[in-house]
């Protein structure tokens, strides 16, 4: 759900603003021990991991400022990123995501319902990018030959034709264009991009089965009473009510 960012930008009452940044380096060594199979979710800072550390999982996470480097095998889901994201093993993937650029230098990795706001580069054969949105006009380069699949180039026409690809739109009919960071990427209403994906899916971060959520929504649990009594003697019970409110996924 993030730890500070855009939450104002949201409208998200109650909520603390300030962004604490934290540097993560996934590791497997004799030395500091092998963390494979963790799972990060809702930070704020630089990711990366080594060759060996498999079955990582990012979720909900923000980049600014420092590009992510996964060396070893990595889900990435719902997260955003005003810089590049960069995965280097095979059975990677990256899903209901916004990057400035999404690079795929392995065979057998993914990007599916992402936004890409910048260029592509280092896509690997045998990659695939589906349900996508491309906001650039520069066109892209890649290594060798991904796949296309019903994906959407707003303001440019490098998609190969077919295969429910759709070149040439203007950002204004296709997304909301306007509002907080993440929410830009909303799809306007009428957008040739509801229901173009795959499946009937909608194209970009806010379609599929696990769409991304804007960052605070729904908001984190908080207290919003506290009462206790100030002091208690002897064997005297001691009463504490307490109200809160949840906000489930």
């Amino acid at each position: 759900m993030g730890v500070g960012y855009f939450h104002a930008a949201n409208a998200i009452p109650g909520l603390n603003t300030h962004v604490s940044f934290i540097h993560l380096r996934f590791k497997n060594d004799s030395t500091n021990g092998n963390s494979s199979g963790s799972t990060v979710t809702g930070t704020y800072g630089y990711l990366e991991s080594e060759d060996d550390v498999t079955g990582l999982v990012i979720d909900k996470c923000f980049n600014n400022g420092h590009n992510w480097t996964f060396n070893g095998p990595v889900t990435v889901t719902r997260s955003f990123g005003t810089t590049d994201i960069s995965m280097h093993a095979a059975t990677s993937s990256i899903s209901n995501s916004v990057f400035r650029d999404i690079r795929l230098y392995a065979g057998n990795s993914s990007a599916t319902n992402c936004v890409v706001t910048g260029g592509i580069s280092g896509a690997a054969s045998n990659t695939s990018f589906t349900n996508t949105i491309f906001l650039t006009t520069v066109g892209a380069s890649w290594d060798a030959d991904p796949s296309f699949t019903f994906c959407l180039n707003i303001g440019g026409s490098f998609l190969p034709a077919g295969n429910g690809n759709i070149n040439g739109e203007l950002v204004g009919t296709v997304l909301m264009a306007s509002g907080s960071s993440d929410g830009y990427y909303q799809l306007k209403e009428g957008s040739p991009a509801i229901g173009a994906g795959f499946g009937g899916a909608d194209i970009g971060a806010f379609g599929g089965s696990d769409p991304y959520m804007l960052s605070g929504l729904p908001g984190i649990p908080r207290m919003t009473r506290f009462n206790a009594p100030g002091t208690a003697t002897g064997l005297t019970a001691v009463t504490i009510e307490v109200e809160a409110e949840a906000f489930p996924e």
